[in-house]
């Protein structure tokens, strides 16, 4: 399992990224806990997905008849998609078993390319919302050419719908010759984002194109 994993923006994010290993229909791991360290584990496939109100309800096929206990979780990875998740039991007939799944889905992040992460380090930057709203209270979390996690505050990005289209301006004082631009990938308050603190929001944004710019400005600073 390699990579870093963040909490689902919202759940319908969650329900698009399933839409992926169904139609690919290869192997996911299921376990549950049987007490201490022990686990049961089974290999299965996406069948199914449906919402029904707030509840999001899938089944998987598994490879064998296996039996679980429908009072304890039934976590599920699939590693080549980047989903962690897991599930309540309903019912398992004929090797197809059904669950809802729990609130808190883990999505990994899949970055070709290796970003610089500002830990230690205030990055200002100013961006544009929909081509006429300015945010200026903003700071990069991590980012390369492709794309990058911003910070913002709640009253701002509470604002803010996933899919619109964003721009970003100036980087730490440095205002860019042309503007960068993308649309946002997902918004996750800092509460789920492992080694943050706060209460702000984070703002994944993909640029449209790859920026070679950005290399330059890190270079200048």
């Amino acid at each position: 399992m390699q990579g870093e994993f963040r909490l689902a923006g919202s759940i319908g994010e969650f329900v698009s990224q399933l839409k992926l290993p169904r139609e690919a229909e290869h192997k996911l791991l299921l376990w549950q806990s049987v007490g201490g360290s022990k686990r049961n584990k089974v290999e299965g496939v996406f069948c199914s997905i449906k919402k029904e109100k707030d509840r999001v309800i899938i089944i998987i096929e598994l490879d064998q008849t296996s039996s679980f206990n429908q009072k304890e979780s039934i976590f599920i990875l699939d590693d080549e998609f980047g989903l962690l998740f897991k599930g309540q039991y309903e019912f398992c007939v004929n090797k197809k078993l059904q669950l809802v799944v729990d609130d808190k889905v883990f999505l990994r992040e899949k970055r070709k390319q290796d970003r610089y992460n500002f830990h230690y380090t205030k990055v200002n930057v100013s961006l544009v919302y929909q081509d006429s709203v300015p945010i200026d209270n903003a700071t990069v979390r991590n980012l390369n050419e492709a794309g990058a996690s911003i910070i913002v505050k709640d009253t701002i990005g509470n604002k803010l719908k996933v899919g619109s289209d964003i721009s970003l301006t100036k980087i730490h004082g440095i205002t860019l010759p042309r503007q960068i631009d993308g649309t946002i990938a997902h918004i996750t308050s800092s509460k789920n984002v492992r080694g943050l603190e706060g209460s702000f929001l984070v703002i994944g944004v993909k640029f449209n194109q790859k920026s070679k710019l950005l290399l330059k400005v890190f270079q200048s600073m």
